[in-house]
């Protein structure tokens, strides 16, 4: 991507779609499933941080975002979700899959890592270029959640983000079925949310409609301010009742 270009919307609507799902899980991050209820942004919690602030998952995507800007390309362990988290920006780079395999392996070099990275930028080209959620994710359609893990482990992260795309029906129910999983809950709905963002599916919850960027301390630190409307309000209480 030349420095000039700006971003498309739809990798700015992944971005907000990351952030927000982001910000919704750090509260609970580490909290076992079935321990609370995610019903929108709160504060403190797990981290003790202000609502809507955004975790390391959302700051490494825009280092990625800075670093294909600047140079025009994709740079150059262990199997937990660090590399994924941070993936997302070279669905819209034109990365090759030995690229996005080459930017896991900064942090990531193990091939369970790697492949969960290819895997999960086809999905996400797949959703930016028209697919249904269910046609990427189709086959986790009606498995019961107990059969879904949501921890760091880096399969554990990608089937609960497509479990969470193929199950529910809008951005809102998304992100929050994704951090109402427990455990990684920040890493979790930022994956599953960004899918749902790359949908640019704008009933329910839409994630740069309700949430302002306040500028936090630093290039990649910022906060979420949730300003639903009426309407919003109504999508967040019906993604509660699906999701509880």
């Amino acid at each position: 991507m030349p420095a000039s270009q700006h971003p498309s919307p739809a990798l700015r609507d992944c971005v907000y779609g990351q952030a927000v799902g982001d910000a919704l899980g750090v509260p609970y991050e580490f909290r076992a499933r079935g321990t609370f209820e995610c019903t929108g942004m709160v504060g403190h919690g797990s981290h003790s941080q202000p609502a809507g602030t955004w975790s390391d998952d959302t700051s490494m995507a825009l280092a990625t975002c800075d670093s294909i800007r600047a140079t025009g390309r994709a740079g150059e362990c262990d199997n937990s979700n660090g590399s994924l988290m941070r993936i997302l920006p070279l669905a819209f780079a034109g990365a090759t899959d030995d690229e996005v395999r080459a930017v896991s392996a900064i942090t990531h070099a193990h091939a369970t890592s790697c492949e969960a990275c290819v895997r999960m930028v086809r999905v996400a080209r797949g959703l930016i270029a028209g697919e249904g959620p269910r046609g990427v994710a189709g086959d986790f359609v009606g498995v019961p959640a107990s059969q879904i893990r949501s921890g760091g482990f880096v399969p554990d992260t990608e089937r609960a983000a497509l479990w969470c795309l193929a199950n529910t029906s809008c951005y809102a129910e998304c992100v929050l079925a994704a951090v109402n999983l427990g455990n990684d809950t920040d890493t979790t709905a930022a994956v599953a949310g960004r899918g749902r963002a790359g949908r640019r599916v704008r009933h329910g919850l839409d994630s740069r409609r309700v949430a302002r960027c306040a500028p936090g301390e630093g290039r990649y630190r910022g906060v979420f301010v949730l300003e639903a409307n009426e309407e919003d309000r109504r999508s967040l209480l019906t993604a509660r009742r699906r999701t509880s």
